[in-house]
């Protein structure tokens, strides 16, 4: 489950004026962390300044993944206060290009929604796509094949070794699998077949891939979808 967690604290003063009216300003509302490898946490403060000369209070602190820490809720901010959201990332089911968003619900008029985000690169050995793989509605008997492509996850340095998949299998016999090399230099090809005879009703299943990566020996692949029957 992908993780985003957010937590207000709050009591810092500014010595200068708000100004009329402006709400609940943020300097630098898009943080880019770069890259970083799959499994870490990702920790960033964003400061929060209530620039009105009106009290503003936090009413609701929501994360792209609806995991949010819930003492966010009801802190206040004074005229010419300063507070700090800090916001965690997790990291371990995330790959490559990313970006995942904050948003805090005031009692402010001008500012009644302040949105924030995290943005970076996490980086893996391997990436498999498409995660997890959706077969959809079929009929039974229909014969279904589909792909997985399997690529690097981050940049190659020169005279490297490229990890690659070693063997695969199913947890069913209703799936089989099997690698082919990839359409593209350095990509690999998982093709993945569902047996006419499978049974109706629903369908869930894993292709387990074996791979030369020590971070990453073992990646796993939910297959599902529904099988409709005839009768």
């Amino acid at each position: 489950m992908r993780r985003l967690m957010a937590m207000v604290g709050f009591g810092v003063l500014l010595a200068c004026g708000p100004a009329r009216g402006a709400g609940v300003a943020v300097q630098g509302p898009v943080f880019d962390f770069g890259f970083a490898e799959q499994g870490t946490t990702v920790m960033h403060q964003f400061p929060l300044m209530n620039t009105s000369r009106t009290l503003v209070w936090i009413q609701d602190v929501r994360s792209s993944c609806g995991c949010t820490a819930a003492a966010a809720e009801g802190k206040s901010l004074a005229p010419g206060q300063i507070g700090w959201l800090a916001v965690r990332l997790d990291t371990t089911d995330l790959v490559g290009k990313t970006t995942k968003t904050v948003t805090l619900r005031t009692t402010d008029a001008w500012t009644p929604e302040v949105r924030l985000a995290m943005t970076g690169t996490v980086l893996t050995d391997l990436v498999v796509t498409p995660s997890p793989l959706y077969l959809g509605h079929i009929w039974q008997g229909t014969p279904v094949r589909q792909e997985l492509r399997v690529s690097s996850g981050r940049p190659m340095q020169p005279g490297s070794t490229p990890y690659t998949v070693s063997s695969v299998e199913t947890e069913s016999w209703e799936l089989r699998a099997y690698v082919q090399a990839g359409d593209k230099p350095g990509e690999q090809k998982l093709v993945v077949d569902l047996d006419p005879e499978a049974p109706a009703g629903r369908f869930n299943d894993r292709v387990i891939i074996h791979t030369t990566s020590p971070r990453q020996p073992v990646i796993s692949v939910p297959v599902f979808g529904v099988i409709m029957g005839w009768g």
